[in-house]
């Protein structure tokens, strides 16, 4: 029996074969086109890719004109600015001969002299600073919120000089050279522990007290 609906449906069927077949031929075909299309993509690739190379030749032309500069002016920008002083260079935990060697570097001309280098013990030994202290200080090991007050004497002795500072500096310092204080500049570097817990608190605390001390004379630092 004839079924309208059946005969429409391969009608259909036929048709989006006929028009796939079509569509595939001139896919496969037409290699022109395919390689008009390869070429705009390539075409736009090497141009970004010329682009990114001149943006790259600027900005390095620009950092090289940068270091230029820095390198004339900086002399005439630091000449005499500490004449005559002492300078120290305090590391806040591990000691670098990278950073040494830049801190001479940079106070050439200036007038000023590195005369101390110290390396602050990190974690702090809080047994060794209390049995080397006196009055309230030796209470730290117990209380060591105590390292507040602590370290901004600390940090205040590192410029006048004072008996705290002479009788913990072995407790307080992984390492010395040179003047242990009386300085009239002071550069800190610091270089990130990995500490936890207690030793990172008490570490933290005694840095930022020791720095505040320093700042709080007025002398030169950074």
């Amino acid at each position: 029996m004839f079924d309208p609906r059946y005969h429409a449906a391969s009608l259909v069927a036929v048709l989006v074969a006929l028009v796939l077949g079509l569509l595939l031929g001139v896919a496969i075909g037409d290699s022109g086109l395919v390689s008009s299309a390869e070429r705009k993509v390539r075409d736009s690739l090497r141009e970004d890719v010329r682009n990114a190379q001149q943006e790259s030749d600027s900005l390095r032309a620009s950092l090289r004109a940068e270091r230029r500069y820095a390198r004339a002016s900086y002399p005439l920008l630091v000449d005499g600015r500490l004449d005559g002083l002492d300078v120290g260079l305090v590391f806040l935990g591990a000691p670098s001969e990278e950073v040494t060697a830049g801190v001479r570097s940079s106070i050439q001309g200036t007038g000023g002299r590195l005369t101390g280098i110290l390396s602050l013990r990190i974690p702090p030994d809080l047994e060794a600073i209390s049995s080397a202290a006196g009055g309230r200080f030796r209470r730290i090991e117990a209380n060591p919120r105590l390292l507040t007050p602590f370290g901004k004497k600390v940090g205040e002795q590192l410029v006048f000089g004072g008996s705290l500072l002479r009788r913990e500096a072995e407790a307080l310092f992984e390492e010395r050279a040179g003047r242990l204080g009386r300085f009239e500049a002071i550069v800190f570097s610091r270089r990130p522990e990995n500490l936890d817990g207690d030793a990172e608190g008490n570490s933290v605390r005694l840095e930022n007290a020791l720095v505040s001390g320093v700042v709080g004379t007025g002398v030169p630092s950074s």
